[in-house]
């Protein structure tokens, strides 16, 4: 009987959902002080499978993309090409051979869901599954940091890394010291509740998440006032949780994406700001669109008003993207 050829090791890592980001990059903590940013891992994974081949060399192999690329030793990976990036990256900072590595994903690329970051923690937990090594989640976090902005230059923040290595929802602090992660814990029932009135939408970016950041961090010296302004609103989306007083979401989320749309214009068009006014039209209290802007994704709160959003959402060609909080944590 043919035996079939078993992953010599298998991970998952999470997206995330973000309720509202503030200064978590370094440029912004250099005139802020420090950032901070509320999130939410969702049961949308990145996968990674490892699988021994006979011959000594290395395979890396994406089904999202369709890219496959074959190196007959790690001085021949080349990282300054972005197709498989992050894989050629993780691959060549841990060095083995004879293997075939392979990846894909339930999220939509150029989301905005932190897809980058979930991609490479499971591929770094994976090559640590492989190697027999064991890594705190924070080590992960920190390596999958590095590993895509000092080594590939993707511009961004620490959000994402640390969301798709610790998993949950999390209120997270950003300073020159680090990343200081605060949990926030909900009961089933109470996550149950927020899935139900809060709908994701994937609406396709006419600019690349780099690109945006670029734009968004020259404008962020003119409107240092306002970003104090929505490093406040944060706390407050971090108490509306806590308290669970989630009644008061839409408001605070309306609030942060007036914030974001003048702290950062090119984050919006006429189709995003259209499909933001339809969404408040049909009965949603406030929304945000996730990651960079101009398209990604956006989270709208409509407790009762699900069906009606939905609908007018769909005329204007945004997805309905389904999914419930993570229960657990990255593997």
């Amino acid at each position: 009987m043919e035996k079939a050829n078993h992953a010599l090791a298998k991970a998952k890592a999470p997206v995330r959902i973000s309720f509202g980001t503030c200064g978590d990059s370094d440029y912004y903590m250099k005139f802020l002080g420090w950032g901070n940013g509320v999130n939410a891992t969702i049961n949308l994974y990145s996968y990674c499978e490892i699988h021994k081949i006979e011959e000594n060399k290395i395979i890396l192999r994406s089904l999202e993309t369709g890219h496959t690329e074959e190196f007959n030793s790690i001085e021949e990976i080349n990282i300054g090409e972005r197709a498989l990036n992050v894989m050629k990256a993780v691959a060549k900072h841990y060095g083995n051979m004879g293997i075939e590595v392979i990846t894909h994903t339930d999220a939509p690329l150029e989301s905005g869901l932190g897809g980058s970051a979930a991609h490479a923690v499971s591929i770094i937990n994976a090559f640590n599954q492989l190697n027999k090594k064991e890594m705190p989640k924070e080590e992960v976090a920190k390596l999958a940091y590095r590993i895509e902005r000092e080594i590939l230059k993707i511009e961004g923040g620490y959000q994402d890394q640390w969301a798709a290595s610790h998993g949950g929802i999390n209120y997270m602090r950003f300073t020159k010291e680090g990343v200081e992660l605060n949990p926030i814990k909900l009961t089933e029932m109470e996550m149950e509740k927020l899935e139900k009135s809060l709908l994701l939408f994937y609406v396709p970016r006419v600019k690349t998440g780099t690109a945006l950041h670029a734009a968004q961090r020259e404008k962020a010296k003119e409107s240092v006032a306002m970003l104090h302004m929505k490093r406040e609103n944060i706390l407050s989306m971090k108490n509306t949780l806590e308290s669970r007083n989630f009644n008061t979401m839409g408001n605070v989320m309306q609030l942060d994406w007036k914030i974001k749309k003048l702290t950062a214009p090119d984050i919006t068009n006429e189709r995003i700001n259209e499909i933001y006014n339809a969404a408040i039209t049909a009965g949603a209290l406030g929304g945000r669109f996730i990651g960079a802007g101009a398209g990604g994704s956006a989270i709208f709160f409509c407790p009762g008003k699900q069906k009606y959003v939905t609908k007018a959402l769909e005329k204007l060609g945004a997805k309905p993207i389904r999914y419930q909080f993570e229960r657990g944590v990255s593997e």
